[in-house]
């Protein structure tokens, strides 16, 4: 429901008129309350002290006897008992027979007859005073006080907790009204009554400390509501003997609070009413403008802009109106140009957005061109029968350009094999370049470039090294940092660069600022190494690294990896990413995935977003199986080109197939043409292999042997995506052009 302007300001005006009045009434009520009450209390305190001075000397020790003849008449009045008085509420604990005989007494009557005097000269109208009989308060003799009562204390409750009536103005039970029952008002308070008086503590003050009380505010009980008065009575000692109360009625007449406070709640009612229609009707005249401004703005939200609005005043709103309209002629301006002002804005986005696609396709080509430098150098090259090695490479960077689709970055893997002194050794190196995508891959390939090339150095011709295998990593580390060193701290790369000897699994490797070397044996996952051995590559004054030796055991596995299987985004908030700090997350990856690569992927992306690129290196130190050591190895045999016992050797392999195995399997099944067997394998190695050329190959040999030209066609064109010198791929992709033409 909506709610008009003008009604939302008449509303706030009469709720502050409210609350002002509500403010003023409240303190004069307060004001007024405390005046009554402080008036109340001087008055009953005044009429306690007159009275208190009515009792004679002689009446004083009738007192003193009456308490004393009850105190010895009561039965059965122990500490149980009293405690069984709940609080305001009574007990007779002297026989009715008894209590009646004492009520009798000359001295209890003249006790009463005091007590009524005391009410009576609180009458409107003057008395005579003689022996007066018990009444209720008439209306036309209304009086001050409604009750008027003595009470002592009693020796079972020395803190005053209960007391007794000594006597009592109203003690007879008598139907005064003649409706024929006692009512409430109307039952009599007999001789020795006991009453609960815990919840008055004034009351109790009276009887401690012998000075005149009175209740600080109204209290109920079982006659009704009261405000009272206690005047304690002494004997000639000083010695408190009795208590005067004087209780008046606070819904007496006398009591003018009641009645301000409905004439006040009754005043603020019609305040806040007629505040509220007088401010309405002022809040309609002065917001008229403002409802002519609205209709207005809602002609032109219709697409009216002939609208024009006027407004006779001129205040403010009046200069709202002239804006208004000056406002209202511009947009009918701006909306006859704006079809123009749409065109030439979209022509020149247009322009603008073929410019960047321009240089985005600009710059996909050169990313394009580095992956072709770059991915000849990322190659798996070792050819160990014993030491295996698998990659895992996924740039962060991905980019498509024409056909192709690649990715870019930073990170590198390299494996390969080299000779010391007479003995085959499996060498492996896992880098991450310093910056992103294109400064990552200008390290990446100057590292990619060092390492290969002192590899083909170290092993062309299989040359055999006869220097020391430390040594020789010594002098590698120092020819990388040589060269990176030139240029002047804008490339740096981390890594670890790693040599193991095929026959006894003895491993020399150093780790240059990169996340620690994972071993994983007998299914449990730990850290290589505890410290680094030297700083990154490039950094200044890098001496002599620090190069470890390790014993690998046969079935060890280790897995080498950048900063990228670190790095993940596990959540984020309003301050930013929140990335995993913690580096035993790996390991426990490595154990759940069995050491194995296939997995570890998924298995990262599952815990959070990888955030930078990923690589990782698996190197496995097998056990040799027994069946090949009996007779030439499976290299061996596919040299000899006998790929029927070649296949034979690699099936009676104990243990899961390597990658390697099912490549060599697959080669196998395609030299005794037998090529859909052979596809199942290869199509089982093809992610971890899709970067080697010889595995790019053999797919399209098979795919063209079983008649899939499409798929044929991809491979070997992927092949010379990898090496654009490759004669052999290219040749296959003429013969399966000859065979498979493209029509049109």
């Amino acid at each position: 429901m909506r709610i008009s302007f003008s009604l939302k300001v008449a509303i706030a005006i009469a709720f502050v008129s409210l609350a002002a009045s509500t403010s003023a009434m409240g303190y004069y009520y307060l004001q007024l309350k405390d005046k009554i009450w402080s008036e109340m209390s001087r008055r009953l305190r005044d009429i306690g002290k007159t009275g208190q001075a009515m009792f004679t000397a002689e009446q004083r020790q009738a007192m003193v006897k009456l308490s004393r003849e009850m105190q010895l008449s009561q039965e059965g009045v122990d500490k149980e008992f009293l405690e069984d008085i709940e609080e305001d509420d009574f007990a007779e604990a002297i026989p009715r027979k008894k209590s009646l005989e004492m009520e009798k007494t000359p001295e209890f009557q003249a006790l009463a007859q005091t007590l009524r005097l005391i009410k009576a000269g609180t009458f409107k109208d003057p008395i005579y005073p003689e022996k007066l009989n018990q009444q209720l308060n008439r209306p036309d003799q209304q009086t001050t006080l409604k009750y008027t009562y003595l009470l002592a204390p009693i020796d079972e409750s020395p803190d005053f907790k209960v007391v007794r009536f000594l006597g009592d103005a109203d003690y007879e039970e008598i139907d005064m009204n003649k409706n024929g029952k006692i009512d409430d008002d109307e039952i009599g308070v007999p001789a020795g009554l006991l009453y609960n008086v815990e919840a008055q503590p004034r009351m109790r003050e009276a009887f401690r400390t012998g000075k005149v009380t009175n209740t600080d505010e109204a209290f109920s009980d079982a006659w009704g509501v009261w405000y009272s008065a206690m005047v304690p009575i002494k004997d000639r000692e000083g010695n408190v003997i009795a208590v005067l109360g004087l209780d008046m009625d606070v819904d007496s007449d006398l009591n003018l609070l009641d009645w301000f406070f409905w004439v006040a709640v009754t005043s603020l009612i019609v305040i806040f009413f007629v505040t509220l229609a007088a401010a309405y009707g002022i809040a309609r005249y002065l917001a008229a403008p403002i409802e002519t401004l609205r209709k207005g703005a809602e002609q032109v939200q219709d697409r009216d802009f002939t609208t024009r609005v006027t407004v006779k005043s001129r205040d403010e709103l009046g200069l709202l109106a002239d804006a208004f309209n000056a406002m209202v002629r511009e947009i009918r301006i701006y909306s006859d140009q704006l079809e123009d002002m749409v065109a030439d804005r979209t022509a020149r986005l247009e322009e603008t957005l073929k410019q960047v696609q321009q240089l985005k396709h600009q710059q996909d080509g050169d990313y394009y061109l580095s992956t072709l430098l770059t991915n000849p150098l990322f190659k798996n090259r070792n050819n160990s029968a014993r030491i295996s090695t698998d990659f895992l490479l996924r740039q962060k960077k991905q980019f498509a350009f024409r056909r192709w689709k690649a990715e870019l970055g930073g990170d590198l893997c390299v494996s390969g094999n080299v000779k010391f002194n007479g003995n085959r050794w499996v060498m492996f190196f896992n880098g991450d370049a310093m910056g992103k995508s294109m400064q990552g891959a200008g390290g990446a390939l100057v590292m990619g470039s060092i390492i290969n090339s002192i590899m083909v150095r170290s092993s062309a011709n299989d040359r055999d090294l006869k220097i020391d295998p430390e040594q020789w990593m010594v002098e590698t580390h120092a020819e990388i940092q040589r060269i990176f060193e030139t240029f002047d701290g804008s490339m740096y790369v981390s890594g670890a660069l790693g040599i193991i000897e095929e026959s006894t699994g003895r491993m020399y490797y150093l780790n240059a600022e990169h996340p620690h070397t994972v071993l994983y044996r007998n299914s449990h996952a730990v850290f290589l190494e505890e410290e680094i051995s030297t700083r990154k590559f490039g950094m200044p004054d890098v001496g002599r690294p620090r190069v470890f030796e390790f014993q690998l055991e046969p079935g060890d596995v280790l897995i080498a990896g950048s900063d990228g299987r670190d790095d993940l985004e596990i959540s984020s908030n309003t301050e930013g990413r929140i990335i995993n700090q913690d580096e035993g997350l790996f390991l426990n990856i490595c154990e759940s995935t069995g050491g194995k690569l296939d997995g570890m992927e998924e298995k990262l992306q599952e815990i959070g977003k990888i955030t930078d690129d990923l690589s990782l290196i698996r190197v496995e130190f097998a056990p040799v199986p027994a069946a090949l050591n009996e007779g030439p190895g499976v290299k061996e045999l596919l040299q000899r080109k006998q790929f029927d016992l070649a296949l034979r050797a690699l099936e009676e392999k104990s243990g899961p197939d390597s990658t390697v195995d099912l490549y060599h399997k697959g080669l196998c099944l395609w030299k005794l043409n037998r090529s859909q067997e052979a596809l199942d394998y290869l199509s089982s190695a093809e992610e971890e292999l899709a970067h080697h050329s010889a595995m790019l190959r053999l797919l399209a040999r098979v795919y063209f042997d079983l008649g899939d030209s499409m798929q044929a066609r991809i491979h070997a064109e992927r092949a010379l995506q990898l090496d654009p010198q490759d004669d052999r791929a290219r040749k296959i992709l003429s013969r399966i052009e000859h065979h498979f033409p493209v029509s049109g």
